[in-house]
Formats: C-alpha cells, structure tokens, sequence
C-alpha cells in the first residue's frame, strides 16, 4: 500500500521552501545522468534537469510520480520510473550514469539493514566507475522526534485555497529497534471552519553514522566526504543532518 496515495497533493506545499537540499545537489552534480531514488514529486529532478543534467526519477509512489509527470511534462530530460527496491532492472533503468542521488531519508523508508544494504548495491550496479554518490539522512541523534512517544508537533500552517492548511505529525519513536513510526496528518481548514482530514503512516528505520559507513563500504562506495548540513558543515552529533558524499569502486 502507498503511504502517500492520501497525502502527496499536499507535499509540495509543506517543501516548498526547502531549497537547501536542491542547491547542494545543483553545486556538487558536474554531468550526468543522473539517478535518483526517492524523487517523490521530482522537486529535486526539475532542478537537475533544467540545469541541463538528464534525470532518471525513480519511486516507487505513484501518487507522487503522478504529480511528478505534470511538473516535469515539457522537460525532455527527465525519465520517471516506478520502482522499489529491486526493481531498477524491470524499469529498464540504464546502468551508466555518473551520479546518483539516494534523496532526504529514501533508506529510511525501506525496512530493514537489509534492504538498505541491497538497495545501495543496486545503485552500485547502475552507475559507472568513480560515480558520484550522495545519500541523504536526518541524522537521528538530532532529528525532531527523538525520543517521542505519541507526542503531536505542529509542522507548518499557510494559506490554501480560501483557508488554511495545517499539517501536523504524531510520532513513536523505538530506539531499540531505530524505528521511527510517524503519522503525518493535514488539515484543509475552510472559512465556515470546516475541517477536511487526511493522513498517512510512515514506518521508518533510521540509520547512525557507523552503519551508513558500513552499509557504503560494503555495497562498494569509497566515503569521500561526511557532512552535518546542507552548507557542508562538518558532521557532529547535534547536525540536522547525515550527508554521505561517495564514489564508487569498480573492478
């Protein structure tokens, strides 16, 4: 079931001022083409892409690649593929490009260290030798929801429509067992007060610095550059972020 088949007209409103991680990629991508996994409603592809890099977009939401396609439909640059892990070959998705892109928590969303680990062994078989690399992660030492246990945090309000859209989210977090369980849930809020719900489950599995490293290593991917931000600051424990710069090693 897609988790985000309820939510997906409403993400872009929530990121839409988070350009941070666009211009990152827009600094560090030299030439393409580029994968990326977790393209989600291809905000990052339609960056790439009219930068004049060609993109292969792969997720496996097709309520986000639906909102994707209408984003991306004059740019002859950008490939949509629906796909989870495992499934690159069925999209019949190259294996040649110079950079691929693991965007912001997609290894979360799979879950287990196993399906983590095959999923960047599979990107590892899809682009060529010294193939730049980039994962991004919130790093969970810092992330909003540590520690939570039901607790509801209000993430953002704007106007919409002729009201106000208000998203919030509930949040589990086991530490045990690195599972983050999150409720994401919008409100459309019209003038006469009435309220339109909707809400999706998010069953994520987070990762720490020295299993990143590993899972890289051992999927073939030389670690060139660790960072705590989307300024390249160097990562520490309170960073927002784990940002994972490779290459990768081919025989």
């Amino acid at each position: 079931m897609d988790p985000y088949a309820t939510i997906a007209a409403y993400y872009d409103l929530e990121h839409a001022e988070s350009l941070d991680d666009i211009q990152l990629y827009l600094n560090l991508v030299v030439s393409g083409p580029v994968l990326e996994l977790g393209a989600g409603t291809g905000r990052i592809t339609e960056a790439l892409v009219r930068a004049g890099h060609e993109v292969w977009a792969v997720d496996r939401s097709a309520a986000m690649l639906q909102r994707a396609a209408e984003r991306l439909k004059e740019l002859p640059g950008a490939h949509l593929v629906e796909a989870g892990t495992g499934g690159l070959a069925d999209g019949e998705v190259p294996s040649h490009f110079r950079v691929a892109v693991l965007s912001l928590n997609f290894l979360w969303h799979l879950p287990s260290w196993e399906m983590q680990l095959a999923a960047l062994r599979e990107v590892h078989q899809h682009v060529v030798h010294s193939a730049l690399v980039m994962v991004d992660l919130t790093n969970p030492l810092s992330m909003a929801d540590r520690g939570a246990d039901g607790e509801m945090r209000e993430r953002f309000a704007i106007r919409y429509k002729s009201g106000t859209l208000m998203g919030s989210s509930v949040a589990w977090d086991d530490a045990a067992d690195q599972r983050l369980l999150l409720k994401l849930i919008y409100d459309e809020v019209a003038q006469d007060g009435l309220v339109h719900r909707s809400a999706a489950n998010l069953d994520l599995k987070y990762i720490y610095r020295a299993e990143l490293e590993i899972m890289l290593q051992t999927a073939g991917f030389q670690l060139e550059f660790l960072y705590g931000s989307y300024d390249l600051d160097p990562y520490q424990s309170d960073s927002p972020n784990l940002i994972a710069v490779c290459r990768a090693e081919k025989a």
